[in-house]
């Protein structure tokens, strides 16, 4: 596989930013240099209404790595950011998603390429429009710019642009 990673990093724990800053640097380190970086956008928890604000960022990196290798690699990162199991809608001292990679479909245990919930996360798509929007989602054939045109949803505030 050769093509563009796409990553959503976010936090809601902690030094939020701090937590970003560390996986955009720990991601570079095993990449390269970014390609792409949007906004630092904070938003509340998606599907839950406790739980702490999050600061969410879109990076993208070339990279010729296999998807399966990439998760090992933003899970090891992860790990190293203090963040414990994973579950659905829990808090996370940082959580990175693979969003796309080069134009693969994958549906593997633990994988699925593009991420399966990315047309529905505000939080996703107004960042990664900001930097990608005429990325094409390989399986509904749309651009970012109409998948978050079709999204209704809370508005995010920007907290920093790179």
């Amino acid at each position: 596989m050769t093509g563009l990673l796409i990553f959503s990093v976010g936090s809601n724990l902690g030094d939020r930013m701090a937590k970003l800053q560390f996986a955009r640097k720990r991601l570079e380190e095993e990449f390269g240099s970014v390609y792409a970086a949007s906004s630092i956008l904070e938003n509340e928890a998606f599907g839950v209404s406790d739980h702490p604000p999050y600061l969410n960022q879109v990076l993208c990196f070339q990279s010729v790595l296999d998807p399966v290798k990439v998760l090992e690699i933003t899970e090891k990162i992860e790990s190293e950011a203090g963040r414990g199991g994973k579950g659905l809608l829990v808090p996370r001292t940082l959580d990175i998603d693979i969003i796309g990679a080069g134009s693969s479909v994958m549906g593997l245990s633990g994988l699925t390429i593009p991420h399966k919930s990315m047309h529905l996360r505000r939080f996703v798509l107004e960042p990664l429009c900001e930097i990608l929007p005429d990325w094409e989602h390989p399986i509904m054939r749309k651009k970012a710019s109409e998948l978050l045109s079709e999204l209704m949803g809370s508005e995010l505030l920007k907290i920093n642009h790179e």
